[in-house]
């Protein structure tokens, strides 16, 4: 972490963004940028590259202010869209939507490791630092990285402000591993080694059964891991958070967006909300920005995909269904189930309709299913 001279450092200033912490050493890396700069980057982690860092004690760092700032949070399960609908809800005067700081994920590996006992006072003055505002009548609006979600109960009991739940269906998450190829399905693999520690059942199985997985089962398995905690979190939120179909957002933005403007109460202008679900946010990729991507770019991608994949595409859905039976059902949707849209069922799953009754030779033994803890 660079050492620059902290000269003109001010922690009350929004100005200086907390972009890292490093626990061995001791120290925090601020930033300087602006609203602009915050607003314009889809990830604010190790793929932003940020000017010189000033390094500061975390003895030093401390909450502005004695009330817990009023954040609003997306978390998500990752590929479901949240970085596209964090950029629909970024209005100047309004809102800054920061997208998945780094600081959040190395704040989640440290309660992981349980080392977050080591700085009691750490995870509330972080959130007090990001909620820090360019204008005082602006909301800070944050997406965490998924790999984040463990801190939903920090962030509960430390903030203010409200919660989305927003996450997407077992195929879409498969089909969106097997997109990317051989780095997609490391990164499932990652994201069950972070899962496991939250302490879902999945995790107490035996290694050798876990690598009779083929990466399409396994990538299912971990879906309907994130899906469990997230099931967890909307019952221990209550009415402060609100579930979310991505499918619904993605069908429909004109009429989803005005919803979870006045949820989470940014008061953006009707005209304006229009104009994102008009405009050219949904014809370019969310991730990559320079990069043309709409929703029948989407929806041709995913035909290929599921053509390619054939039936082992159902089989790794039924290999999840089979294992963890119990339907999820997550609390407060934003739109009621008589309101949605209604969604035609995907071809995977027509298939496993179709498969229900036959024998699925998955694992010798049975495993019990159960909700993750939060």
């Amino acid at each position: 972490m660079s050492s620059l001279s902290p000269q003109g450092f001010d922690l009350r200033d929004a100005g200086w963004f907390l972009h890292d912490i490093d626990p061995s050493s001791g120290r925090a890396g601020f930033v300087r940028t602006d609203r602009a700069g915050l607003s314009a980057e889809p990830f604010l982690d190790h793929r932003w590259r940020a000017a010189g860092e000033v390094g500061v004690g975390l003895s030093k760092l401390q909450a502005i202010g004695a009330e817990a700032p009023r954040l609003n949070f997306i978390w998500h399960t990752s590929f479901c869209a949240s970085t596209l609908l964090s950029a629909c809800l970024d209005s100047p005067g309004r809102c800054l939507a920061l997208k998945e700081p780094r600081v959040l994920v190395i704040l989640a590996y440290l309660k992981r490791s349980g080392q977050l006992a080591r700085f009691p006072d750490l995870a509330r003055s972080m959130f007090s630092l990001l909620g820090r505002r360019f204008d005082a009548d602006e909301q800070i609006l944050i997406k965490p990285s998924n790999g984040a979600n463990t801190l939903v109960v920090e962030a509960a009991a430390l903030t203010q402000g409200r919660m989305l739940l927003l996450y997407s269906d077992c195929e879409s998450f498969v089909l969106s591993m097997a997109k990317q190829g051989n780095a997609g399905f490391a990164y499932v693999r990652d994201l069950f080694a972070s899962l496991a520690p939250e302490g879902h059942p999945l995790a107490r199985w035996p290694a050798a059964d876990l690598l009779r997985l083929t990466d399409l089962e396994l990538a299912a398995l971990v879906w309907r891991m994130q899906m469990d905690f997230m099931q967890a979190a909307s019952a221990r939120l209550g009415d402060r958070a609100r579930s979310l179909d991505c499918r619904l957002f993605l069908k429909d933005p004109a009429s989803v967006l005005p919803r979870i403007n006045d949820f989470l109460g940014l008061g953006i202008r009707p005209e304006q909300l229009d104009r994102m679900a008009a405009g050219p946010l949904f014809s370019r990729d969310a991730k990559r920005p320079g990069q043309a991507f709409d929703a029948r770019s989407r929806a041709d991608d995913l035909s290929r995909l599921r053509a390619d994949l054939g039936g082992d595409l159902a089989a790794a859905v039924r290999t999840m269904e089979a294992v963890f039976p119990d339907p999820l059902s997550l609390a407060n949707p934003l739109i009621p189930p008589s309101r949605a849209p209604s969604e035609a069922k995907s071809i995977a799953m027509r298939e496993v309709d179709e498969a229900r009754g036959r024998p699925v030779n998955l694992m010798a033994r049975d495993y019990e299913g159960a909700p993750a803890r939060i």
